[in-house]
């Protein structure tokens, strides 16, 4: 955090000011150049001799004090400007919103080898025609989807995104009492490991044209590859 690099910054040049103006001061005392009294402050010409005479000797001992301090100094300075530690999760995904000059109808898909499962009540899917639940095989894993259909792609992004982002990824909402499309709710969770909690079983979704495709997965990357294989084979059909 910036505020953080700057705190740091003011501790350390404070501290290695205050140590080096205490070394010095410690040293220009024992050669006697520092001095609060008006007494000292009339030296005698023999003292004065003798101080620069061992003006070389303090000289040598300041420059040998600004060495000493050199490489604290210099820390200060990599642990202020090194680069910070800040992991930023970056998704492998490309664009996730595609248009494609063509409707998408059931029959695409069933041709595509999906299987047909369950169909949901679109009523309170704002824009929605259809709603379904298919199941395919992507690479040998049988592999879920709910698939949502809207009248172009317009309507599904502007009508399907909000709830496409409520029973998708980490944060979907499995739990009906709390969803605002409850159709369908209790498909939308699972358990990937055994006698582990309910967790969201569609990791991704992407919009293809005219359809919102949740897609199974149990986390993002695993799940968007499974959307944009069907995407693929929907371009190239």
């Amino acid at each position: 955090m910036p505020t953080v690099r700057r705190s740091s910054q003011y501790s350390c040049n404070r501290t290695v000011a205050l140590s080096m103006f205490i070394q010095l001061t410690l040293m220009a005392a024992r050669h006697g150049r520092f001095n609060g009294s008006q007494a000292h402050q009339r030296m005698t010409r023999r003292s004065q001799k003798t101080r620069r005479r061992q003006s070389p000797k303090v000289l040598a001992a300041t420059i040998a004090t600004v060495i000493a301090f050199t490489p604290i100094i210099a820390s200060c300075g990599n642990s202020i400007d090194a680069p910070q530690s800040n992991p930023v999760s970056e998704s492998s995904r490309e664009i996730r919103i595609i248009d494609a000059p063509r409707t998408i109808t059931i029959e695409d898909l069933t041709g595509l080898g999906m299987k047909v499962g369950k169909e949901y009540d679109v009523a309170t899917l704002e824009g929605a025609t259809s709603a379904n639940l298919l199941y395919w095989r992507v690479q040998g894993t049988a592999v879920e989807y709910e698939i949502r259909m809207y009248g172009n792609h317009a309507d599904a992004v502007n009508f399907g995104t909000a709830p496409a982002e409520e029973g998708s990824g980490p944060d979907a909402i499995i739990d009906v009492d709390d969803a605002v499309y409850k159709e369908g709710v209790r498909d939308r969770r699972t358990i990937f490991d055994f006698r582990a909690e309910p967790k969201p079983k569609y990791g991704a979704y992407g919009i293809y044209a005219n359809i919102v495709m949740l897609c199974e997965g149990r986390d993002d990357d695993e799940a968007w590859a499974r959307c944009q294989a069907l995407i693929d084979q929907l371009s190239s059909n």
